[in-house]
């Protein structure tokens, strides 16, 4: 963000009742950063899935999108996905988002990624407008890019 709009936002601002309620998934192999994000979220009011597996990520939002109410189509069944992009198993990030962009369209994301120069995170920069977030990031940081991309 542009330090024009990182001066908009205040802790204050950004946790209000009406953005706090729901769940998110954090999708992360570094167990230690996981439990950082975690412990940051719910101090938000969120409550949190988390999963070090790419695999147990689509399976569990498989399972969260099959009890959704089919009346209606637009819901997610998380208002955001924090999803690492290098996983240390046969899918990364990229093929992960993939997948669950197939079987909910309207599935907000933000990937995650300490390094920024990665081939994999160019390539899904391209394909879709989605924000990054580096790694590590500060408490500060994270709420700002939660508020904008609840935001959207």
């Amino acid at each position: 963000l542009t330090e024009q709009a990182k001066k908009k936002y205040t802790d204050k601002a950004l946790i209000t009742p009406a953005l706090a309620t729901g769940s998110m998934m954090i999708v992360d192999d570094a167990k230690a950063y996981s439990n950082l994000l975690e412990r940051y979220i719910h101090s938000l009011g969120y409550s949190v899935t988390s999963t070090n597996s790419g695999k147990d990520a689509l399976e569990i939002y498989r399972k969260s999108l099959a009890e959704l109410s089919p009346a209606n189509p637009k819901s997610t069944p998380y208002k955001l996905i924090l999803l690492d992009m290098i996983l240390n198993e046969d899918r990364d990030g990229l093929d992960i988002y993939r997948e669950i962009h197939a079987l909910c369209p309207n599935q907000k994301c933000v990937i995650m990624s300490a390094y920024p120069e990665n081939e994999k995170l160019k390539e899904i920069m391209k394909l879709e407008p989605v924000m990054f977030v580096p790694k590590p990031s500060t408490k500060e940081q994270l709420i700002m890019i939660i508020q904008n991309e609840l935001s959207k």
